[in-house]
C-alpha cells in the first residue's frame, strides 16, 4: 500500500525545455546552466520540475543561491502531463487514482530526449551519442509486506531473460508515497542517496554515480504505461570518469566545462589555488519500457 499523499504547494505552470542535442554530438543549446529549473516563460516540450514537501531537503548543490527540489511529493510537467493539481491535457486515457501497488520494473530508453534541463548540454550530447545500452537506468517498484517501495538505478541482463541491478550497486529501495496532482503518481519519501547510470561507450561499460536522486513515476492508462522523471546531483568524484567517444576521449568534467555550465574558471590565475569543483545537477524524463525483473534478488 502506498503511503499518504505528499501535499505540495503547486508552482508556476511555466516549464524549462529539454536539452537540445545537435548533429555530430554537438549540444544544440550551450546556454543551459547547472542550476535547477526555475519558473519562467515557455510551454510544451520535455519539461521537468520536481517539487517537495521541504525546500531544505535539497541542498544548493550548484552553489548559485537557488534552492532545489527536495524529498517527498513531486511535480512533473512534460508537455501534456501536468501534475500541479490541474487536469492533464493529455490525460484522457490516464487513471484517476494510483492503482499499481505491486512488482513492476521500467527501463529508460537512451534517446536524444532523455536528458533535460539542467543537464549540461555537452554532457547530455556525449552520453546519448554512446553506443548505448538497453536501459541506462531503470525504475523498480516492489510490494514488500504490504508496502510499496522503489528505487532508480542501472540494470543489466542476468543472462536468464531477467534484469537485475548492477552487482554491488543495488540501491536502497525506500517507501513511496502518492505524489501531488494528476495524473496519479508516486515518489519516494526522501531523496534516494545513490544511484548508477550505465552506458556502453567505444571501449565498454561506463558507470556514472549519482547522488540525492529525486524521482516521480506517473501512471498512464495501465500499470504497464509508466512515465518517470528524476533529478540528481552528479558529484565531483565522477568528473574524472572517461567517456570513450568516436571523436576522442573526454572526461565528464571536460564535458561539463564544454557546456559552459560549471562555475570554475577554465584557466586558474597564476598564484591562485585551483578552485574546488562543485556538484552539477542533471535531470531526465523517460517513458518506461516494462522489464522482466528478478525480484528475488532484492
Amino acid at each position: 500500500m502506498v503511503g499518504g499523499s505528499a501535499q505540495v504547494a503547486p508552482r508556476s505552470s511555466a516549464a524549462p525545455q529539454a536539452v537540445a542535442v545537435g548533429p555530430q554530438g554537438a549540444a544544440g543549446d550551450s546556454t543551459v546552466g547547472n542550476t535547477l529549473p526555475r519558473d519562467g516563460a515557455g510551454a510544451g516540450g520535455g519539461t521537468l520540475l520536481l517539487d517537495a514537501g521541504s525546500e531544505d531537503a535539497y541542498p544548493d548543490a550548484a552553489g548559485d543561491g537557488t534552492e532545489g527540489a527536495g524529498a517527498g511529493g513531486g511535480v512533473l510537467r512534460d508537455g501534456g502531463v501536468t501534475t500541479d493539481g490541474a487536469a492533464s491535457d493529455a490525460g484522457s486515457g490516464a487513471m484517476a487514482a494510483w492503482s499499481c501497488d505491486g512488482d513492476y520494473a521500467f527501463g529508460a530508453p537512451l534517446t536524444a530526449s532523455f536528458f533535460v534541463d539542467p543537464t549540461p548540454p555537452a554532457l547530455a550530447s556525449a552520453l546519448t551519442a554512446t553506443l548505448g545500452t538497453a536501459h541506462p537506468i531503470s525504475l523498480v517498484l516492489h510490494l514488500k509486506d504490504g508496502a510499496l517501495i522503489g528505487a532508480l538505478s542501472a540494470t543489466i541482463s542476468a543472462g536468464v531473460g531477467k534484469e537485475v541491478f548492477l552487482p554491488d550497486e543495488v540501491p536502497l529501495l525506500a517507501p513511496v508515497v502518492l505524489a501531488f496532482g494528476s495524473p496519479p503518481g508516486v515518489t519516494s519519501v526522501d531523496p534516494q542517496p545513490r544511484a548508477m547510470l550505465g552506458f556502453q561507450d567505444e571501449e565498454g561499460s561506463v558507470d556514472v554515480e549519482l547522488e540525492h536522486v529525486v524521482w516521480r513515476a506517473t501512471q498512464g492508462s495501465t500499470c504497464a504505461d509508466m512515465s518517470v522523471s528524476f533529478q540528481a546531483v552528479l558529484p565531483p568524484s565522477q568528473f574524472s570518469v572517461v567517456v570513450h567517444l568516436a571523436a576522442g576521449d573526454r572526461t565528464i568534467g571536460e564535458l561539463i566545462s564544454a557546456s559552459g555550465s560549471d562555475s570554475n574558471p577554465r584557466v586558474t590565475p597564476i598564484g591562485r589555488p585551483t578552485p574546488t569543483p562543485i556538484p552539477v545537477e542533471i535531470a531526465a524524463v523517460f517513458q518506461g519500457t516494462p522489464l522482466d525483473f528478478d525480484f528475488d534478488t532484492l
